[in-house]
């Protein structure tokens, strides 16, 4: 079956870019403010060369840790502090730049030592994350052998090492869940801030205020709040998280008259299709 799966995934490589490009436009077309709507305008084949130019980083990573493994961690290291940046940059250049409020472009510009120093940042926190969830392991792993394991079979120790394990396994996943959403929530803030803080409407400026630790924090009880909900709470996880993002970003246009609606433009259905599937966020 590999041939089958190889054809498939080339298949979805290929149409992939297509289907990004859509998605972004048709949520776009239908999002307005003050009854002037959005638009977009970027080439697809931009979005090829971009998905191009990822798959051969990836693949020269791939082929440079078949051939030196002891060089990997290294190599990734590296690609995530200059290349990733890079391509990054490169991503929100073509989202960005290619979209319009009515007459109006948005402009995002940033150099490429500014998005470098956003990823070192990033790699702070996910050292700091790591070193979190490797401190957790190790607590959990003293505590499987405080609890041991018996050699003779006896109903109540059986019972009380089952328990253990079952509260031992809650307890790492919500830490785990817990870790997971600080990388989450943190790493937003400094994306959505570095974003805002070089984006431009007709020279009128935006500015993000999110504070790292604040969205760390609520993005990691919004995880906890989902596990024991069983997903239940998701809606109201979902409009805290994006309430704390609203209020902290700022748009300094001193007239709103100058933008003029250039129409509604016809969207493709099949974009709707691919903004569900994708469920892409630009950014902005």
């Amino acid at each position: 079956m590999f041939s089958v799966a190889a054809t498939i995934f080339l298949l979805f490589l290929l149409l992939m870019p297509w289907l990004m490009r859509q998605a972004i436009s048709f949520k776009l077309k239908n999002t307005s403010y003050r009854n002037i709507p959005f638009r977009f305008s970027a080439k697809r084949r931009y979005f090829y060369i971009l998905t191009l130019f990822t798959v051969m980083v990836i693949v020269a990573y791939i082929i440079v840790a078949v051939i030196v493994p002891q060089l990997a961690p290294l190599i990734g290291l590296v690609l995530f502090l200059f290349a990733l940046p890079l391509l990054y940059r490169s991503y929100k250049h073509l989202i960005i730049n290619n979209t319009w409020y009515g007459n109006a472009p948005f402009a995002f510009s940033t150099t490429r030592r500014e998005m470098i120093g956003l990823f070192f940042r990033i790699a702070l926190w996910n050292i700091f994350i790591s070193l979190l969830l490797a401190l957790t392991a190790l607590l959990i792993t003293k505590a499987a052998t405080v609890i041991g394991v018996t050699d003779s079979f006896d109903i109540r120790s059986f019972a009380k090492e089952s328990f253990g394990s079952i509260a031992l396994t809650l307890f790492g996943t919500v830490v785990y869940l817990f870790n997971l959403g600080l990388y989450k929530g943190a790493i937003d803030a400094l994306l959505s801030n570095f974003t805002r803080n070089h984006t431009t409407l007709n020279s009128a400026k935006f500015k993000g205020t999110l504070h790292p630790l604040k969205l760390a924090w609520i993005s990691a009880s919004n995880a906890i709040l989902l596990l024991f909900s069983l997903g239940l709470l998701y809606p109201w996880t979902r409009v805290r998280y994006l309430k704390y993002k609203m209020e902290n970003s700022f748009f300094a246009c001193s007239n709103y008259d100058d933008f003029i609606s250039s129409g509604f433009e016809k969207s493709n259905p099949l974009g709707e299709e691919a903004l569900d599937f994708f469920d892409i966020d630009i950014g902005f």
